[in-house]
Parts: structure tokens; C-alpha cells; sequence
């Protein structure tokens, strides 16, 4: 089998800028075949006063549409962090890839004042 992960450490933290504008945490390149893709983001609060956070694993780099990211089980929207920081797990999701691709691990947040900061885990393992 193989297994492959990509991670941004926390000491490396991506600034989501914009409101509801989705941005790339961390990538993984994948061969053909069969994989499972699985991830974790974390968001600190970072003075901001935010409504909601969403992670993503999708096919499609940076700002891109709900429709591009299949939402299912690679995607997890959920509160905000309460006091400083919070956790999403994304679970493993299959895909099917004839040819190489590049996966993405995303996140965003719905802020009114100041911006989240976010870093995470994409983990792929080859099943076939």
C-alpha cells in the first residue's frame, strides 16, 4: 500500500482573509487508482468574531464553487471556534483517479470581524 500525508504545522498558520472564500491549507499529488483521502484542519479564533468554519477535501485549488466540492463526506461546515481554537476531521472519502491528480485540503471562515487562521492534515492511502 502506499500512504501519503502533506501538513501545515500550526507554527505556519494560513490568515482566511476573506469572508467565505475558501483557501488552500495543504496539497497532496496522487498517482492513478484508488485512494482514500482523509483530513484535519484547525482553526484558531485569532480575535475574530466568526459565525461559522468550514473544511473541504476537493479536486479544485483555491476560491472555487459548492458545486466543485461534492459535498458529502469530504466536506464539514460547522460553529466557529468558541473561546480560541477548534478541530475538524474530515473522514476518509474515496476516490477514483485515472490519471494523476492533485488533491486539496481547504478551509473558510464566516468572520464580521477579524479573520480565522487555520492549519491541517491531508493523509491518502492507496487501496487499489
Amino acid at each position: 500500500k502506499d500512504y501519503r500525508r502533506s501538513y501545515i504545522a500550526i507554527g505556519s498558520l494560513v490568515t482566511l482573509t476573506t469572508t467565505a472564500t475558501w483557501y488552500n491549507i495543504t496539497s497532496l499529488s496522487l498517482g492513478p487508482g484508488e485512494w482514500d483521502l482523509s483530513g484535519m484542519v484547525y482553526f484558531t479564533l485569532n480575535g475574530a468574531t466568526s459565525t461559522r468554519a468550514d473544511s473541504v477535501i476537493s479536486a479544485y485549488s483555491g476560491n472555487t464553487s459548492e458545486a466543485d466540492h461534492a459535498i458529502g463526506d469530504n466536506y464539514w461546515s460547522g460553529p466557529p471556534p468558541t473561546a480560541v481554537d477548534d478541530c475538524q476531521a474530515i473522514p476518509a472519502w474515496r476516490v477514483s483517479l485515472t490519471a494523476a491528480a492533485t488533491h486539496y485540503l481547504k478551509a473558510r471562515g464566516f468572520c464580521s470581524v477579524g479573520s480565522l487562521k487555520a492549519c491541517g492534515r491531508l493523509y491518502a492511502r492507496r487501496v487499489g
